[in-house]
């Protein structure tokens, strides 16, 4: 069960917090790309099986002019039953949360008069037992609702044991949101699950919606999100409230989480919204996690390999900078400062230690400046050639940065007096993705200090540009940009 605290007065208004209950975290992560791709895999084996079957079964030991046509014959009918198949709804989530034979037979129906009438026009229709093609029209059929329905079996009762099932929280404690927690929590979606239900308008709303409990406001849900794995928000307000529902839109946008909103149709208008479905219930997408699912594995295993592959070709340098840390100045050869990271969380990156060990600052407060007293003669180099950073290769390998990203500052770092949040609006947007030891900003020659408001505006602007267009070939042009732009420069002391 969800752990949940009073704060304030004992009451029906009391705000609460809580934190996702073991028994609602997901022990598998939930991936739509996934479990689409299971479905797949899972028609294109039952379909090349009961191909093979029936020709085994019809035709094998008999007279084939063209023994290859069956293969091929069968390749096509894949290809026809995949793209066909999506025009049915076969390949969405919500079909693979219940059994609906129509959206089986239809396309396997299609499938079959299609490669029968393509046959036909070839002029090689007599070449194809005409038995076989009966016998794998049914049980091509039989098998494919066979194990479509042990799928959806299967997947049901993981999901009751957590497994792919994604916790979801609810902004909004109305009676659109009532409805919509009631039948997600009755089974609508095997992958879903309410954990929280939260309003900007928590003190007037009701302790709890559909035996969900209402913690709090916006504020609290976005603090919550902080700290647990909520990949998706439903804001269910009514679509008449434009100005409030843009508003919230704009504040959830500096978490890292897909935003819906559950529409009742009337009278709002979001530009650019598409469609997904929760439950059977339409949802209009204003806000998706920039990188996730497949392309989040491929960023992951392009940080892993290439992390890999410069740390051994780089390690002879670092024992030698290491070396030379040590003769020039006393103190330990890595520094370690506290760095703001993905989701706002807070992170030890490492550093080749390049300041006097009494006058390393851990915590940033101080502005590094040019010329600065603090930094020893090999801090110079290091700093001038960007080797410093380096070690940051550490922080690649246990997940806290990526290569390639927005740079990581110091939880209250500053442009003169103000916090860089209180200088840009959208400053906390650049933490929906996480931390690089380069990025669009540094190649592009925006990098050391920042004593101006204009300066820490120009690194966000780059930084949200690179998390909007985001591809893992834009890694790459970034990493080589790196390589001749990024490691000096007129910004670098």
């Amino acid at each position: 069960m969800s752990h949940v605290e009073l704060t304030g007065a004992r009451g029906r208004h009391a705000v609460r917090r809580h934190r996702i209950g073991e028994a609602f975290r997901p022990r598998l992560a939930y991936s739509e790309a996934l479990l689409l791709g299971i479905a797949r895999i899972f028609d294109v084996a039952v379909i090349a099986i009961a191909a093979t079957a029936c020709f085994y079964l019809f035709v094998n030991g008999k007279e084939i002019a063209a023994p290859r046509i069956y293969p091929i014959s069968t390749f096509v009918s894949v290809l026809l039953f995949l793209h066909v198949s999506p025009f049915f709804k076969h390949y969405r989530v919500p079909s693979l949360s219940r059994f609906d034979f129509k959206t089986i037979v239809l396309p396997w129906v299609i499938t079959i008069v299609c490669l029968i009438v393509g046959l036909f026009l070839l002029k090689i229709s007599d070449e194809v037992s005409r038995g076989w093609t009966a016998l794998f029209f049914l049980v091509g059929l039989g098998a494919l609702a066979a194990t479509r329905l042990a799928l959806v079996v299967g997947l049901r009762r993981l999901g009751r044991l957590g497994l792919f099932t994604r916790p979801i929280c609810v902004l909004g404690a109305g009676p659109l949101a009532e409805r919509f927690v009631e039948r997600i929590n009755a089974g609508a979606s095997a992958f879903h699950r309410v954990v929280g239900v939260y309003d900007d308008r928590a003190r007037r709303s009701p302790p709890a919606l559909a035996k969900v409990n209402v913690f709090g406001n916006i504020d609290d849900l976005i603090a919550f999100a902080r700290t647990n794995p909520i990949l998706e928000i439903v804001v269910a307000l009514p679509l008449s409230a434009e100005s409030r529902l843009l508003e919230i839109v704009n504040r959830l946008s500096v978490i890292p989480a897909d935003v819906r909103i559950l529409t009742d149709f009337i009278g709002f208008h979001l530009p650019n919204g598409t469609i997904s479905n929760i439950g059977g219930v339409p949802l209009i997408n204003v806000l998706d996690r920039p990188i996730k699912e497949w392309p989040a594995l491929g960023k992951r295993i392009e940080d892993y390999a290439l992390t890999i592959v410069l740390g051994l070709l780089f390690l002879p340098v670092a024992l030698l900078i290491a070396l030379a840390i040590k003769l020039d100045s006393p103190g330990s050869v890595l520094f370690r400062q506290r760095r703001q990271g993905f989701n706002n969380r807070v992170f030890q990156m490492y550093k080749f230690r390049t300041m006097y060990v009494d006058k390393c600052d851990p915590t940033g407060d101080r502005l590094t400046m040019r010329n600065d007293p603090r930094i020893t003669r090999v801090g110079r180099v290091l700093r001038k050639f960007s080797l410093d950073e380096t070690p940051q290769l550490l922080n690649v390998l246990n997940g806290s940065m990526s290569l390639v990203g927005p740079r990581p500052h110091t939880p209250d770092a500053r442009a003169g007096d103000a916090r860089y949040d209180q200088l840009v609006v959208n400053y906390a947007s650049r933490h929906r993705v996480k931390p690089g030891i380069t990025g669009w900003a540094q190649v592009n020659g925006w990098r050391g200090e920042t004593d101006t408001p204009e300066k820490i505006q120009n690194r966000v602007k780059f930084d949200l540009h690179y998390i909007e267009n985001w591809s893992l070939s834009f890694d790459v042009e970034i990493l080589v940009l790196t390589l001749f732009r990024g490691i000096t420069g007129s910004h670098v002391f």
